[in-house]
C-alpha cells in the first residue's frame, strides 16, 4: 500500500492551478439581478432583485426575453449560463424582449454574481489551505504515505469546494468538481485501510472501482447537457446528482465510522502515534464542514454556518499535526 512521496508535490501545484483558475472565474463571473422561468419553449422574467442590475434598467416581471446581445438563447441554461453569467462583470448588454406585445431593447450594465468579500475571504480560506499544505509537506517527508493521503485530500476538497462555485455550463472547470468530489471519499477508505494496516488489494480495487463507477455516472449526464443546455437534460442530470450525493455521503460516513472505530482501538493498544493523532485532528477539524454545511445544504439546502467559516476550520489537522511535529520533534514513530 506504499505510494511514491515524488507525486505529492505536482499534486499539490496541480491543485493550487486549478483552484487559482476556479477563483479567476468566480472572480468574474456577472449576474443580471433576474430570476428566469421556461414556459412553453420562451423564456420569461419571473422575478427581479430589488435594487439589482435588471431593476435599474427597468426590466419587469413578465417580460419575454427574444435576444442578448442579438444572440437568441437555446434555453434557459443557455441564456444563465453562457449569455449571462460569462459575459462578465461591468459589461454592458442589450436585453430585446417582448412585454405587452411591444419588443423593447433595453440595455443592461452586469453586476458581479457573488460580491467582492465572499471572494476575497474564499481567495484568504483557499491560501490558507494550499499554504498549511505546503508546511505540512515540509515537515513530514519521511512519513510517505501519510503526506501523500493527506495532500490528495486536500487537494480533492479545495478542487471540489472552488469549483463547485463556478456557472454551471463552465464545463472545462466543472469537470474536476465531478472527479474530485467522486474520488474524495476513496481516499478517506483508503487513508483508513493505511492507519488499521491492512493489506487488501480487493479491498482497495473496490473502493476505487465505486469511485470511477460514480465518477462516469455522473460525468456523461453532465457532458450531455453541458453541450445540448436542454432542460430535458437538466432534469436526468439533477436525478444523476441526487444519486451520486447519497453514494458519496455513504462513503464518507462509511469512512468516518471505520475512521472512528481504528482510533479507538489504537488508543486502548496505547499506539499514539503521528497517525493516531493527525486521524483525531482530521475528525475534529472536518466535523463543521461536513455536519454543518455540506449535510444540511444536500438534504436541507440551507447552510447552518457560511462554508469560508467551516472550510477554515479543516487547516486544524494540518496546523495541529506541524505543532505536533515542532513540540514532540524528537519522538519517535
Amino acid at each position: 500500500m506504499k505510494i511514491k512521496n515524488n507525486i505529492t508535490l505536482p499534486i499539490l501545484i496541480i491543485a493550487l492551478f486549478v483552484n487559482t483558475f476556479g477563483i479567476i472565474n468566480i472572480f468574474f463571473l456577472s449576474n443580471d439581478g433576474i430570476i428566469y422561468k421556461e414556459k412553453n419553449g420562451f423564456n420569461y422574467v419571473e422575478f427581479v432583485q430589488p435594487f439589482g442590475p435588471a431593476y435599474f434598467s427597468n426590466i419587469q416581471p413578465g417580460d419575454r426575453i427574444i435576444s442578448i446581445q442579438e444572440k437568441v438563447p437555446k434555453s434557459l441554461y443557455d441564456l444563465k449560463g453562457n449569455l449571462v453569467e460569462k459575459a462578465g462583470a461591468g459589461h454592458i448588454l442589450i436585453y430585446t424582449l417582448l412585454r405587452e406585445k411591444k419588443v423593447l431593447n433595453i440595455p443592461l450594465k452586469l453586476g458581479y454574481y457573488y460580491s467582492r468579500s465572499f471572494v476575497l475571504i474564499e481567495m484568504i480560506t483557499l491560501w490558507l489551505i494550499i499554504f498549511t499544505s505546503f508546511l505540512f509537506y515540509y515537515f513530514f517527508k519521511e512519513h510517505r504515505n501519510l503526506v501523500t493521503f493527506v495532500i490528495i485530500f486536500y487537494s480533492l476538497l479545495s478542487i471540489s469546494h472552488i469549483c463547485s462555485l463556478v456557472s454551471f455550463t463552465t464545463f472545462q472547470i466543472y469537470i474536476f468538481l465531478i472527479i474530485s468530489l467522486s474520488f474524495l471519499p476513496a481516499i478517506l477508505l483508503h487513508f483508513v485501510l493505511f492507519l488499521r494496516k491492512t493489506n487488501n488489494t480487493k479491498y482497495l480495487i473496490l473502493i476505487y472501482a465505486t469511485a470511477s463507477f460514480i465518477m462516469l455516472l455522473w460525468l456523461f449526464p453532465y457532458m450531455n447537457f453541458a453541450f445540448s443546455l436542454k432542460s430535458s437534460s437538466y432534469k436526468i442530470l439533477m436525478n444523476v446528482v441526487k444519486i451520486t450525493q447519497i453514494f458519496i455521503v455513504l462513503q464518507l460516513f462509511w469512512g468516518i465510522i471505520l475512521l472512528l472505530f481504528t482510533i479507538t482501538k489504537n488508543l486502548k493498544n496505547m499506539n499514539f502515534n503521528i497517525l493516531t493523532t493527525m486521524s483525531i485532528l482530521f475528525l475534529l477539524g472536518f466535523s463543521p464542514y461536513i455536519f454543518i454545511y455540506a449535510l444540511p445544504v444536500i438534504f436541507g439546502k440551507k447552510e447552518i454556518l457560511p462554508v469560508n467559516l467551516c472550510l477554515s476550520f479543516s487547516t486544524i489537522p494540518l496546523i495541529g499535526a506541524i505543532f505536533y511535529k515542532l513540540v514532540f520533534k524528537n519522538e519517535k514513530n
